[in-house]
């Protein structure tokens, strides 16, 4: 419950863009559940969500959801993800930039449960001693699946890993206290 308390208490109510991405993902704006056209727009707007300055090459982002395709097609299939994406988002559209060659979304006020368990790790890790229950629950948090139903796309492995190492430094952390 910790954990959840944590999440809470930055979140602000049910205003604006939510992304959960432990377990099965889920976009909120505004509270309500959004339906995306294809899981192809689900899974950009999470890339984007996870990705390093929030930032995809178009090519990049192309290969990702359509790795067997030809790179002829992978710009025109971007266009439509991102279309898809921005009309899902309604009034939380205006968080997807795209330039000639990349593709951005603006992360600020948007709550991530992701980002949230990842902020909540490096805090405990910086600061000693440890509170076993909240770090527990927070291991168990760590340690749900990312985007469980893209688990075996590369992208997500790399995230699940993040994860599986935070939850190992924070396990190690709990036996040395």
């Amino acid at each position: 419950m910790e954990f959840e308390r944590f999440l809470n208490s930055n979140a602000k109510p049910l205003i604006g863009l939510r992304l959960l991405g432990l377990g099965n993902p889920r976009v909120l704006v505004d509270g309500v559940d959004v339906a995306f056209l294809t899981v192809h727009a689900a899974k950009a707007l999470f890339s984007l969500a996870l990705a390093p300055e929030y930032e995809l090459d178009v090519m990049d982002l192309g290969s990702r959801l359509w790795p067997d395709a030809p790179t002829s097609v992978l710009h025109r299939r971007v266009a439509t993800a991102i279309w898809q994406m921005r009309s899902a988002l309604g009034d939380e559209a205006w968080r997807i930039q795209r330039s000639r060659d990349a593709i951005r979304i603006t992360m600020d006020g948007v709550e991530s449960d992701i980002a949230a368990a990842r902020t909540a790790a490096a805090e405990w890790l910086a600061k000693q001693p440890v509170d076993g229950v909240a770090v527990g629950e927070l291991i168990d948090a760590l340690n749900q699946e990312v985007l469980a139903p893209w688990s075996t796309e590369p992208w997500v492995v790399v995230q699940q890993a993040v994860h599986t190492g935070l939850s190992e430094a924070l396990v190690a952390l709990q036996r040395h206290a």
